[in-house]
C-alpha cells in the first residue's frame, strides 16, 4: 500500500505533465514561434488553469474522503442517531410529512436505542452487585434462568 507522500508526489507529476503536454500542443498547433492570438493563449492558460484546480480538487478529495468516511461510520455507531439524520433530511428538504414506513423506521430505531441503553444499565448493574456481594448475583441469574424455564413449562403444558 503507498504512502499519502508516494501519492501526492505522482499527482503532482502528472499535473505537470499534463500542462506540459497541453503547453507544447498548443505551440505545436500554432505554427512554433508564431505567437498566437491573445484569444488562443488566453484560453490556453485557462485550460492550463482548470488542469491545476482539478488535480487539486482529485487530490483533496482523496485525502479527506477517508476522514469522512471514518466519521459516517463513527456516527452511525450512536443509537438514534439515523432516526435523527431522517427528520433532519425531511425538514431541510420540506417535505412536510412522514410516510408510515418513514415513522415505523424512527420508531423501530428509537426502541432500539432505549433497548441498548436498558441492556448497558443491566450489566453495570449486575457488575456492582457482583462486586458487593457475589453469591447474590449468582443466586439472582440462577432464579432469572429458573424463572424462564417455570415460564416454558407453564406455557406448553395444557399442550403436551
Amino acid at each position: 500500500m503507498e504512502n499519502l507522500d508516494s501519492r501526492l508526489l505522482r499527482s503532482q507529476e502528472q499535473e505537470q505533465g499534463a500542462a506540459q503536454e497541453l503547453k507544447n500542443r498548443q505551440t505545436g498547433e500554432e505554427g512554433g514561434d508564431e505567437p498566437g492570438s491573445l484569444r488562443q493563449r488566453v484560453q490556453s492558460a485557462r485550460q492550463a488553469l482548470n488542469l491545476k484546480e482539478q488535480a487539486k480538487e482529485k487530490l483533496e478529495e482523496k485525502v479527506t474522503a477517508p476522514i469522512g468516511m471514518l466519521k459516517t461510520k463513527l456516527l452511525n455507531l450512536i443509537p438514534g442517531y439515523g432516526p435523527y439524520v431522517v427528520f433532519k433530511n425531511a425538514v431541510l428538504m420540506k417535505k412536510g410529512k412522514f410516510t408510515l414506513v418513514d415513522m415505523m423506521i424512527m420508531l423501530f430505531s428509537n426502541l432500539n436505542a432505549f433497548f441498548i441503553g436498558l441492556a448497558a444499565l443491566a450489566f453495570i448493574a449486575l457488575i456492582v452487585t457482583w462486586a458487593t456481594n457475589p453469591l447474590s448475583a449468582v443466586k439472582a441469574i440462577a432464579d432469572l434462568g429458573w424463572g424462564a424455564v417455570s415460564a416454558l413449562v407453564n406455557l406448553f403444558k395444557g399442550l403436551l
